[in-house]
């Protein structure tokens, strides 16, 4: 999936559209397996390995460090709920963007 068709999927499902490129350019770096590119359904922990030692929280952390915003709350993280996917890594990043 190239870069504009993985950043409408995720746009189109309600993520931010603006984080997506950056999720897939870090998802990228960290496949090395020739002509694999992320899609926003994929597993973070089977595909990518990022359930392990908080690697996803390190990801999510980079992509709000990035575009400039903070975190919400940990009330708000919580009842967000998993974040298991490249898309509800988007997803949350919608939900940062609108507590800002």
């Amino acid at each position: 999936m190239d870069e504009t068709s993985f950043a409408r999927a995720i746009e189109a499902e309600g993520g931010d559209a603006l984080a997506a490129p950056l999720i897939r350019a870090k998802l990228m770096v960290l496949v090395d397996e020739p002509g694999f590119t992320p899609h926003p359904g994929d597993s973070l922990l089977r595909v990518f390995g990022l359930a392990e030692e908080d690697k996803d929280e390190d990801l999510i952390l980079a992509v709000l460090e990035e575009l400039g915003l903070r975190p919400p709350d940990q009330a708000t993280v919580m009842a967000f709920g998993e974040i298991d996917t490249p898309l509800r890594v988007a997803e949350f990043v919608t939900l940062a963007r609108a507590g800002q």
